[in-house]
């Protein structure tokens, strides 16, 4: 999304907690010829790594999830709020969690790349979901596997609206 913006000639600040997404973004822009920053911050710390004002805000990939308390959300909020320009918005992407929590369907998708296959599925706690992608890679007939597990928030619009009036 940052270079896509970059593109269109809006400046732009990439941030993320994950050092080895921030990586490949660097690789990336490096690759179009653009000059984009990235900064290493959680969304939580933005204010106290940022020090500009912003007209729009993007928290995309259904990164918000990963906020996994009430105080990390306020503080991301109030946050967002901090580093907008007067006028300024947030656009927010989420999973339509009313759904997947209704539904209840654990396995997302399955697919196959290669000789390794890939099944993505939930695990549904009282309060989180665990996302779960489970890599099978056959190697001379022999299955292998590799799990990697992540708690989220499946957080829902009513639970957001007041955290987000009250972060203003």
């Amino acid at each position: 999304h940052s270079i896509v913006l970059k593109q269109l000639g809006i400046e732009v600040v990439g941030t993320d907690i994950s050092e080895d997404m921030l990586k490949h973004a660097r690789e990336n822009s490096k690759r179009e010829g653009l000059d984009i920053e990235f900064m290493n911050v959680a969304m939580e710390d933005l204010t106290s790594s940022i020090k500009r004002d912003f007209d729009l805000i993007f928290c995309l990939g259904n990164s918000l999830p990963h906020i996994l308390t009430k105080t990390a959300l306020k503080r991301t909020f109030t946050g967002f709020r901090d580093l907008l320009s007067s006028g300024g918005r947030v656009v927010l992407q989420l999973l339509n969690y009313e759904k997947i929590l209704k539904k209840k369907n654990r396995i997302i998708s399955i697919k196959r790349q290669n000789k390794s296959e890939f099944i993505r599925f939930l695990d549904f706690q009282e309060d989180s979901v665990i996302f779960n992608v489970l890599e099978i890679s056959w190697n001379e007939d022999k299955p292998h596997h590799h799990l990697m597990s992540t708690r989220m928030v499946p957080y829902e619009l009513k639970a957001l609206k007041p955290c987000l009036k009250k972060a203003g």
